[in-house]
């Protein structure tokens, strides 16, 4: 029976078709059915929703009809439509892509179905929320890895048995790489898919990167752009192949995205909009990860170019207070000078005259105290030439230098140092190498630094130990290494060593001003003085000096 309210439904009349019981289409289907669940009338266009035809619809239970999962809830929507008078499903058919609704209304002799296909409301949906997941994603932080593996499992789920991967073009080598693959792709798979070459018949992924436009292919076994890869296409059973070329905003070729299956067929609408969508997403995300592997890139240049620039001002801050400190200490040594002048002008003075009344002595002691006279005056004299090369340094002067044999510099050192290594009960051990070239020194200068060094060396020495001396050839000049084992220094004294006054052995008599005038005057030579210790296990003290005196 047709009620009043159902009859609006139906805009034809019986004339249009010779079995009455067949109802005229309409926009959207319908189909009336007795308390019992029987089909009594349906509208023309019932079979495709229903996927059969109206005379076979008539007399037959509509449940029948319906996919089986929807079975369960037929008591619950009986149950429903006769307390309520109403109930609703949504149905899905997955294997023809489409989506229904049914709304189920209450008659005077049981109920109406009125079906509707929402599949293009649904799937519009359903594209706009894979966009909106996937952009999350990258907006919450996932990297170019987490979201095209997002991406490939996504479309997994919305098409049943399909094979999603992602390749990348290498632009340097031409070649695809594989990136991402979904969760129905064989672990082996994307290995074979490395390397494939971009060409007008390479497959579906190939063929579209070449072409720079989507390849769908429906039979893998029969399509020539497949031709190569038959054997990929039987081993894993890929019948079909869809892929879309991932472009940049300047039109170039970034890679593909791909839907195999294991069926033959080309695409839907709907695959197809999900394909370009994953490949605009996925192209999204590689220019993100690209922009943010070139931050990368500049942030650690930058951070190069200002550990450079920190360590620039940091020598340069070295440099100015090295400076400020020699500047000091040339004032000093400078008054330091004039004021040992003066006494030893009085000894080299008395040192003439009692040579002069030796040789008018005929005692027998008098060749003794010649001997001790001349002894005197040269140490005078090698006073005089340092206190000389002090004022040089004093005032910046330019050091004369000449070729020099360091080994026969490092005897003379020690041998001033022998007596008082002696007293202290330390033995120096030399190392020289006979094939040490002459370097260019002022042999004065660099000896007086010898024999501070070894004078040091010693001071902190306990008795019975040895002190090391090596002189090797280096890269541009020589080295000389004094080692000791003696009580070392702390990383606090180290900074503070070639400072003017600083020294660890107030309580022993030192000035502070021995290592801080060896410096200067080893900068004055153009070489370096290195020096290195731990507390309790000795100190090592490298000199180096260029062979031609010149700074390298």
């Amino acid at each position: 029976m047709i009620t009043e309210s159902t009859s609006k439904i139906f805009s034809r009349t019986n004339s249009e078709s010779p079995d009455n019981s067949v109802i005229s289409p309409s926009p959207f289907a319908y189909v009336q059915c007795d308390k019992s669940s029987k089909i009594l009338q349906a509208t023309s266009n019932s079979s495709s929703f229903l996927d059969t035809s109206n005379r076979q619809l008539i007399g037959q239970s509509l449940w029948d009809y319906l996919p089986e999962s929807s079975h369960n809830k037929k008591n619950r929507t009986l149950k429903n439509i006769e307390q309520t008078g109403s109930d609703q499903w949504i149905l899905h058919h997955p294997d023809r892509g489409t989506w229904i609704e049914v709304n189920f209304l209450k008659e005077v002799d049981g109920f109406g179905a009125f079906l509707q296909d929402i599949t293009t409301r649904v799937n519009a949906e359903t594209l706009l929320e894979i966009k909106r997941e996937i952009l999350q994603s990258m907006a919450l932080g996932s990297n170019f890895n987490q979201t095209t593996q997002l991406i490939c499992n996504l479309i997994d789920k919305l098409v049943p048995g399909s094979i999603t991967s992602i390749l990348l073009l290498d632009q340097v080598k031409e070649v695809l790489m594989f990136q991402s693959g979904g969760t129905n792709l064989p672990p082996d798979l994307g290995e074979l898919l490395d390397g494939l070459a971009p060409s007008k018949c390479a497959g579906s992924c190939g063929t579209a990167a070449f072409r720079g436009e989507p390849v769908y292919v429906e039979d893998t076994l029969t399509d020539p752009l497949w031709e190569q890869l038959v054997p990929v296409a039987k081993e894993y059973g890929i019948r079909s192949c869809w892929s879309v070329p991932i472009i940049s905003d300047e039109n170039q070729v970034l890679g593909t995205f791909a839907i195999s299956n294991k069926r033959t067929g080309v695409p839907t609408a709907f695959q197809k909009e999900l394909l370009q969508i994953a490949a605009h997403v996925a192209g999204i995300a590689l220019k993100k990860h690209l922009n943010e592997a070139e931050l990368d890139d500049h942030r650690t240049k930058l951070e190069e170019l200002v550990e450079i620039r920190s360590q620039q001002l940091e020598e340069s801050k070295k440099q100015l207070q090295e400076s400020e400190r020699l500047s000091s200490l040339g004032i000093l040594c400078a008054g330091i000078a004039h004021e040992i002048n003066n006494p030893l002008g009085l000894i080299n003075l008395i040192t003439y005259k009692t040579r002069k009344l030796i040789e008018n002595c005929k005692c027998d002691s008098c060749e003794e105290l010649s001997a001790q006279n001349r002894e005197i005056e040269e140490q005078v004299d090698r006073c005089s030439k340092i206190i000389n090369n002090v004022l040089r340094f004093a005032r910046s002067e330019e050091t004369e230098k000449s070729p020099t044999n360091l080994n026969d510099l490092l005897r003379r050192a020690i041998d001033f140092s022998r007596d008082f290594a002696r007293k202290e009960d330390v033995e120096i051990d030399l190392h020289s190498d006979p094939a040490l070239p002459e370097v260019s020194i002022n042999n004065l200068e660099i000896e007086q630094v010898l024999v501070n060094v070894i004078r040091n060396a010693i001071q902190a020495s306990e008795p019975h130990s040895k002190i090391r001396i090596e002189s090797q050839i280096a890269v541009g000049g020589v080295k000389i290494n004094i080692i000791d084992q003696g009580k070392g220094m702390s990383s606090e004294h180290l900074e503070h060593i070639f400072d003017p006054f600083f020294t660890t052995r107030v309580n022993e008599g030192g000035t502070g001003l021995g290592m801080s005038v060896s410096h200067g005057l080893i900068l004055g030579n153009n070489g370096s003085i290195d020096v290195q210790s731990q507390p309790g296990e000795g100190t090592h003290v490298t000199i180096q000096l260029p062979l031609n005196g010149e700074r390298s």
